[in-house]
């Protein structure tokens, strides 16, 4: 028997209580690949259980390994006796709640009462405290630089963030997200990306795992592998805003990662005419 393939089925279940597509956009593979682990119709591969025990650690404890997940049906339960030491102060609180509640987002309009994008500098550590400081204050959001879209709907609130830092390669420092505004955190979809501002945290890009009616907590991931995941609390949580467009400085088009990833697609699509023409010759 596949004890790996028991565990995975009951953490999605059990312990996340997320759908296949869901479960399967955390762990970056398909929902039909998650149903062929959990019919016992493919084994988990050693990258997705690394993966799969970082983001459970990140959100459980006691905290497990891949050594668990290969040798433990943890359907048992012997290692699960309550302890919510990940879980911050107060997430509790918004277990099971209604998450559609009322919020005042401070925004700018024009002379029409049509509305801006304001535009945040979150690579700038100063900016980026400004806005924790002054995200509900009128004064603030009118001060902030604004610009328009054309093509984006205008059924939805938009708001643009400069990222920092390399979390969410091949996205480079210094992108700016555009991103709508989520008023209704039920709606939180999990596995896709957002900008969280949070008390303790600030301004981050993340790729999220909606917990909040399960553990009052969004599970934040990085897209590079190297930073590990980590809970915040919905207690903390101030806004979030769902990615939705990008813009890269041109800066950055000449970057070696750029360049490795264009390369690597071109190699990648040789390999395949290749293929395609070997497989034409035996055919024939």
């Amino acid at each position: 028997m596949k004890i790996a393939n028991l565990n995975l089925k009951y953490i999605r279940t059990e312990k996340f209580k997320l759908n296949q597509t869901e479960f399967g956009k955390m762990l970056d593979v398909k929902r039909g690949t998650i149903g062929s682990y959990e019919e016992m119709r493919a084994d988990v591969p050693p990258e997705t259980m690394q993966k799969l025990v970082k983001l459970y650690n990140a959100t459980f404890s006691p905290k497990i390994s891949v050594d668990i997940l290969l040798e433990h049906d943890l359907r048992q339960g012997d290692l699960f006796t309550p302890d919510d030491t990940t879980t911050p102060p107060g997430a509790a609180d918004l277990q099971g709640k209604n998450l559609h509640v009322q919020r005042n987002l401070v925004i700018s309009t024009d002379e029409s009462n049509r509305e801006f994008i304001e535009y945040v500098d979150a690579e700038s550590a100063q900016a980026s405290a400004g806005y924790l400081a002054g995200y509900d204050n009128h004064e603030f959001i009118a001060s902030l630089p604004k610009f328009r879209l054309p093509f984006l709907p205008e059924n939805a609130t938009y708001r643009a963030f400069k990222i920092k830092g390399d979390s969410m390669l091949p996205l480079p420092t210094g992108s700016i997200v555009v991103a709508e505004y989520i008023d209704n955190w039920e709606n939180i979809k999990s596995g896709d990306t957002y900008i969280v501002i949070s008390q303790h945290e600030g301004i981050v890009y993340k790729r999220v795992t909606n917990l909040l009616k399960q553990r009052g907590v969004l599970l934040l991931s990085s897209d590079n592998t190297i930073y590990e995941p980590y809970i915040i609390g919905g207690l903390e949580i101030k806004e979030v805003w769902k990615a939705k467009a990008f813009i890269i400085n041109d800066t950055y088009v000449g970057d070696s990662l750029w360049e490795r990833l264009f390369a690597e697609l071109a190699h990648l699509r040789a390999e395949v005419k290749r293929l395609k023409g070997n497989h034409d010759e035996l055919v024939n």
